[in-house]
């Protein structure tokens, strides 16, 4: 898993507000999703993967974010 982690520093996750990443992966240990949070990722999606999973998650984390930016 670490691995996965250290990139996400390098681009600045945390900073890019607007960005929504999130890695897909097999690992689903509740450190590995706790330390996914601390690395700046908005979620944590484990394989494998139900059909349209992703879809529905950059679908809900688009509305989120219009229905932010719609009230500021």
């Amino acid at each position: 898993m670490e691995d996965v982690l250290p990139p996400t520093a390098k681009v600045g996750i945390e900073a890019a507000g607007s960005l929504t990443a999130f890695p897909l992966n097999g690992y689903s240990r509740s450190e590995d999703c706790e330390a996914v949070r601390r690395a700046g990722f908005n979620l944590h999606l484990v394989k494998p993967l139900k059909p349209g999973e992703i879809s529905r998650v950059l679908s809900e984390h688009t509305s989120r974010k219009s229905v932010q930016s719609e009230s500021q």
